[in-house]
């Protein structure tokens, strides 16, 4: 089982896109089966670029990745950032089962609680990770999304001061709402605080998930799905390829009630 796994984000310190690879490592291959390869890697940083070109040419390169990770033969693909970007475009170009790191964690909490919330990193992502839950039909079940205002260089500086923040901020959580679990909605509070937590038998009790081991896991299943010939994606309408042929096939299928 081969999966790839690439973050489609940068930090304003350039030193910090490798560190953070070799950090996701560390916290994910305990989390891997046995005679499973994990390769860790980001997108290309975009130079030269005015600011508002970042972005898009950002997630160009993050299907560039998709196309080139399925022509290099892995089994499945993660998509590292909790905005779960181009992932439906990323499915639709390949066979090879593609992971949003948001849509398979919060998918996977029934096994763990019935109600969560979501820690990201900054409160501007707060509202981005809402909308996406609910198209993923979740917010009847996040009751709550917050941060730990804090920036991935910051994070990175300081993780056990991160894990600290994600521990008061989930306490909160716990304590004022209904979530029973909370999920991680950001890798680097993700990755922090699973550091923290492998020195810290404390953290390891509480109801935080391993929301981004649970994405590796996921890619795990479904790869393996895949090499058995059991992963059936569907082609008619969501993930349906673009082009010619395929709008044409769509349209002659008869409409059905939403």
């Amino acid at each position: 089982m081969r999966i790839k796994y690439v973050t489609p984000f940068h930090f304003g310190d350039p030193t910090n896109d490798n560190r953070f690879d070799d950090l996701l490592v560390q916290v994910l291959s305990p989390a891997m089966s046995d005679g499973s390869e994990l390769v860790v890697t980001h997108t290309p940083r975009v130079e030269g670029e005015p600011a508002h070109r970042v972005g898009p040419l950002t997630d160009l390169r993050l299907v560039d990745a998709v196309v080139e990770a399925d022509a290099e033969g892995f089994d499945a693909f993660v998509i590292g950032c909790y905005f779960d970007p181009m992932l439906a475009k990323a499915r639709e170009l390949t066979d090879m089962p593609v992971i949003g790191t948001l849509e398979a964690a919060t998918a996977w909490t029934r096994p763990f609680g019935h109600r969560y919330a979501v820690i990201t990193d900054y409160p501007k992502a707060e509202p981005e990770i809402s909308d996406r839950l609910g198209a993923y039909g979740q917010n009847g079940l996040c009751v709550a999304v917050d941060s730990v205002h804090l920036q991935g260089d910051e994070m990175l500086a300081d993780i056990s001061g991160t894990a600290d923040r994600v521990v008061e901020v989930a306490t909160r959580l716990l304590s004022t709402t209904t979530a029973e679990v909370i999920h991680l909605g950001c890798t680097i509070v993700g990755v922090a605080f699973e550091l923290a937590a492998t020195a810290d038998e404390g953290l390891r009790g509480l109801p935080i998930l391993p929301s981004t081991a649970l994405s590796l896991k996921q890619a795990e299943a479904l790869g393996d799905l895949r090499r058995r010939g059991m992963y059936r994606i569907g082609r008619t309408r969501y993930y349906a390829r673009s082009g010619r042929e395929s709008i044409r096939a769509a349209s002659t299928r008869p409409s059905t009630p939403r």
